[in-house]
């Protein structure tokens, strides 16, 4: 997920466009298959785990 969001942080925010999100992951999922730096099985295997995205922290702090 963090090598997607690279290519547009605000569009490919989990917070802000989970599908989006998840259609990012998948095709940099898919890019590493077919350039070979993981095998379709472990391809597969990764576009099945779920998003575990941490809620966002709005606390008091100023770097919140």
């Amino acid at each position: 997920m963090i090598v997607g969001i690279f290519r547009g942080p605000s569009k490919y925010s989990p917070y802000n466009n989970y599908e989006g999100t998840l259609q990012r992951r998948n095709h940099v999922i898919n890019r590493m298959i077919e350039e070979k730096y993981i095998s379709p099985e472990q391809g597969e295997a990764a576009k099945q785990e779920e998003l575990n995205v941490l809620p966002l922290y709005r606390g008091d702090s100023e770097f919140a």
